[in-house]
């Protein structure tokens, strides 16, 4: 049995199941002698993720001086913000713990205007990342070789401008891909293999502009071709270039089910984006690896069982509820920057004794404030909407951004005073005939008048691949290939 209920935020009506119940039942936490349900969620599925996702800045990067060496450099918080941001290397080695930026519950005041002074407090890390190897100017990735303005990515190897994608070498301007290498202009592609300009290809290799293949190989825009033919038409073009368009696009096959996107092996899931080898999860947004009863989170990962409410857990992190970016953690309470800590609200150490009797009033007062189990407030993103991932998936222009509560950061980059500009129409079509020294001029965007160059590892990859060079600012690329993506996914 279900019912139905109208979301709070944008009014539009939704189902909550009895599995969703039965779910919410299932990881409510038993503290001290008491079990704290988990009531029906106040906003629908989709105001829920957007929620979560206008806290998650991926490839907005600023200029800003490290708050503790006062050097330069690159960040994901522009220079307005009111937090004290680190260089990775700086924060890593800082001698403080986070439980030395302890604080009392305050119960005169609600939880999160408290837990807003303790994330304006604790130092945060200019860039999210962790082993990466000459990669500068990337984001929210693991294992990084020789990578470049590439966000949302793992194990990445001699890659430039990838998004979402796992598992990927040698490849350039590609989202949602997996377990692949030499790709160029490609989305959802899986254990594929010098594909270009193809979408939700599957362990498919030497496909030119191809969509929904599975197992196929030397197919140009899904025709088959034998080896000595693919070749033979791919040589009569003198460059490959191509723009694809929504008319190119098939329909995408299940990517509704389960209402998940961008996930793998997952089971009894449900509400799950970019998410995978997780099962019993629901409103889970990014990551994987063997995580279990996740809800209302984001960025959990691996091996982590039973979080609610919490933004950036990793390594075996269990019942943390509001915590913030914390590492090996256990039966923490609205901390943050906390590193194989256990027992703890506002970062303060207390025995499981006093740590459940104090978080067991806590949610009391909380119920008191209509504050009880609902994902961070809107207010506490250190975001601005036009900076995140939700702006992405839910685009809303300035007015629509105030109109629905959200922030909206007005901070403008200064702009780099470039005199000449070289029009890329007028350099050869054939790639070939372009000297390396390209690499040494500015372009100026056909649609965005942004400024951009070509590296010399990007040049490297068209010229193997014969491959025109791209008229079209790396972002520009980014949101045309998002476009298509979410088109097939509607």
């Amino acid at each position: 049995m279900s019912d139905t209920i109208s979301c709070s935020h944008c009014l539009s009506l939704f189902s909550v199941t009895k599995d969703d119940r039965d779910f919410y039942n299932k990881v409510a936490p038993k503290i001290w002698v008491k079990v704290f349900t988990i009531p029906d969620p106040t906003l629908c599925p989709s105001c829920r993720q957007r929620r979560r996702l206008s806290f998650r800045n991926e490839r907005k990067l600023y200029r800003r001086q490290c708050d503790a060496s006062k050097k330069d450099i690159i960040s994901m918080y522009s220079p307005d913000k009111w937090y004290k941001v680190y260089d990775p290397k700086v924060r890593r080695s800082d001698a403080r713990s986070g439980l030395d930026y302890w604080r009392n519950f305050d119960y005169s005041k609600k939880f999160m205007e408290q837990f807003d002074i303790l994330m304006k407090d604790v130092p945060h890390l200019s860039l999210l990342w962790v082993q990466n190897e000459g990669s500068d100017y990337v984001n929210w990735v693991f294992a990084w070789v020789r990578c470049y303005l590439s966000f949302n990515c793992d194990y990445i190897e001699d890659s430039l401008y990838l998004q979402n994608s796992i598992q990927v070498k040698n490849s350039i301007d590609c989202l949602s891909c997996m377990n692949s290498q030499y790709l160029y202009q490609c989305i959802m592609c899986d254990n594929c293999y010098e594909c270009f300009f193809s979408t939700s290809c599957v362990d498919c290799s030497h496909c030119y502009q191809c969509s929904d293949l599975v197992g196929k190989q030397y197919h140009i825009r899904n025709v088959a071709y034998s080896k000595e033919e693919y070749y033979k038409i791919l040589s009569d073009i003198s460059t490959w270039f191509y723009n694809p368009t929504i008319k190119d696009i098939h329909a995408y096959k299940n990517s509704w089910s389960h209402h998940i996107l961008d996930c793998q092996n997952l089971e009894n899931c449900t509400y799950c984006y970019y998410v995978y080898d997780s099962k019993d999860c629901m409103d889970f947004d990014i990551f994987w690896d063997n995580s279990s009863l996740i809800y209302e989170s984001i960025a959990i990962w691996p091996n982590c069982r039973k979080n609610l409410f919490s933004s950036c857990l990793r390594w075996k992190c269990s019942n943390c509820f509001y915590s913030f970016l914390s590492i090996g953690c256990s039966d923490i309470f609205w901390c943050a920057w906390l590193r194989n800590a256990q027992y703890c609200i506002f970062n303060k150490q207390y025995t499981k004794e006093t740590y459940e009797i104090e978080v067991a009033k806590i949610i009391w007062h909380m119920m008191e404030t209509l504050e009880w189990w609902e994902f961070f407030d809107l207010s506490l993103s250190p975001f601005g909407y036009n900076e995140t991932v939700a702006q992405e998936y839910f685009p809303a222009t300035q007015q629509e951004i105030s109109h629905l509560w959200y922030k909206r950061s007005k901070y403008e980059p200064p702009q780099p005073n470039i005199e000449n500009t070289i029009d890329i129409s007028s350099l050869p079509t054939d790639i070939a005939l372009v000297l390396d020294d390209v690499v040494n001029n500015i372009f100026r965007c056909v649609v965005s008048n942004k400024p951009y160059r070509i590296t010399p590892q990007e040049l490297a990859f068209y010229k193997k691949h014969n491959i025109s060079l791209p008229n079209k600012h790396p972002d520009v690329r980014h949101q045309e290939r998002m476009r298509l993506k979410l088109h097939k996914k509607n």
